[in-house]
């Protein structure tokens, strides 16, 4: 099978058996890649990885290490081994078959057998390695390890040595301070070097929501817009400098006012008075007590529209009748956790909506509401409505294909139906 990975899109070392099926997800849907599931290898088919291409390590000696395909290149296959102590990327080559890899963190290529060497002159803040395969079914290691960088000096690029290894010191956070009004809130916080940082926040310390900054600096600020009024939320604050190294603050929380309070800090631990307004339980802990499973599994498969708070987009998953938001940063974990494999041969039985079709009545009636992962065809993803219809979904329409296909919701009924966790 013949691919081609998107610009800018992310392979991760942390998949098990569904890895090459969410590897072709990614294409297909034009996401980035980054599982959250325990593993060992990843796998793709012959293919060619395109430049800008991330292959990024999670695990092992080099957590939060990313290596970048530099330009093009075309290998015959691929497995990453993201361990303790073992963090390789296995490539297997034909003749003439290209690989140019590229390490902002300036780690050395230590492949095996000993056919390149890595380059450490071409840049101050990288490295970058390229071998072409002289031979048919030619197998190439490439090994790293934690401290193992190019040497560095005080001056040019490309100075002779004489540093010492690469930054291994991951940047230290501090200053937080949260700030809350009754539906946003704006955390600031400073990190002791330059480097990317972002939150992960929601209403337990599960999160499931994540703000990013994606410039290298010292002072960091991001609002949160979309919150529940009266509310609880947990946050982690998370910060990666330029050469890799990742570290993070321990959960934080704040609480959100009611809507007709002057916006203030609220305190860490309100004290009990009169003015003090009671907190409301977080959605994804609403008291049993207080759902309608009736409710859920009537709406089982459907999306629903919150209208009461600025359109978000809800699943019912067809399981467990239990709710999942769904934005552009969850939305493959979504499709992973929800998504039913389907074979090229029984979706065709599905018509497309639009058609006059009649497909497999008996299929159609009992896949409404799924999502569907095409396993044979690049792993596309489909969503089947109420009617029995497939309607592809890409990273171009998804979010407006949802709205046109959901079904409006009070915030009442919404907390009525269980909440999901990804």
């Amino acid at each position: 099978m013949k691919g081609r990975w998107g610009k800018n899109h992310f392979i991760n070392a942390k998949i098990m058996n569904k890895k090459r099926l969410w590897l072709m997800l990614a294409v297909a849907c034009g996401l980035s890649l980054l599982l959250p599931v325990n593993g060992l290898k990843a796998a793709a088919n012959t293919t060619t990885l395109a430049a800008d291409t991330i292959i990024h390590f999670a695990n092992g000696g080099t957590n939060g290490m990313d290596i970048v395909v530099a330009a093009a290149s075309t290998v015959e296959s691929f497995t990453l081994t993201d361990e303790v102590g073992n963090t390789k990327l296995v490539f297997e080559l034909d003749t003439g078959s290209a690989l140019h890899l590229k390490s902002n963190g300036r780690k050395n290529f230590e492949d095996s057998p000993n056919v390149a060497s890595t380059d450490c002159t071409s840049s101050s803040s990288y490295s970058t390695y390229d071998y072409t395969a002289t031979s048919d079914d030619y197998t190439l290691t490439i090994t790293f390890t934690e401290t193992d960088n190019c040497p560095t000096s005080s001056g040019s690029p490309g100075g002779g040595g004489g540093g010492g290894g690469g930054d291994t010191t991951a940047p230290t956070i501090s200053s937080i301070e949260a700030t809350a009004k009754d539906t946003e809130a704006t955390i600031v916080w400073t990190t002791s070097e330059a480097s990317i940082s972002w939150v992960v926040y929601g209403g337990t310390t599960a999160y499931g929501n994540e703000a990013k900054t994606a410039v290298y600096k010292t002072a960091h600020s991001t609002t949160l817009s979309g919150l529940t009024p009266v509310t609880t939320y947990h946050y982690q604050i998370k910060a990666q400098d330029s050469s890799g190294n990742a570290s993070y603050y321990g959960d934080k929380t704040f609480t959100t006012l009611a809507t007709s309070t002057t916006p203030t800090p609220p305190p860490t631990t309100p004290a009990p008075s009169a003015s003090t307004p009671t907190v409301t339980t977080p959605e994804s802990s609403v008291p049993s007590a207080n759902l309608d499973m009736k409710l859920a599994k009537r709406l089982t498969g459907r999306l629903l529209l919150r209208v009461e708070r600025g359109g978000e987009i809800w699943y019912v998953d067809t399981k467990e009748y239990k709710r999942y938001q769904v934005t552009f940063a969850n939305a493959l974990f979504v499709f992973q956790k929800l998504s039913l494999g389907i074979t090229d041969a029984n979706l065709a039985k599905i018509p497309v909506n639009g058609t006059s079709e009649t497909g497999n009545v008996a299929l159609r009636n009992r896949l409404k509401g799924k999502l569907l992962l095409q396993v044979q065809k690049g792993g596309a993803i489909w969503y089947v409505d109420t009617k029995g219809y497939r309607h592809s979904v890409t990273w171009a329409n998804l979010m407006d294909l949802f709205r046109k296909l959901a079904l409006g919701i009070t915030n009442a009924n919404l907390d009525k139906i269980p909440a999901g966790s990804l």
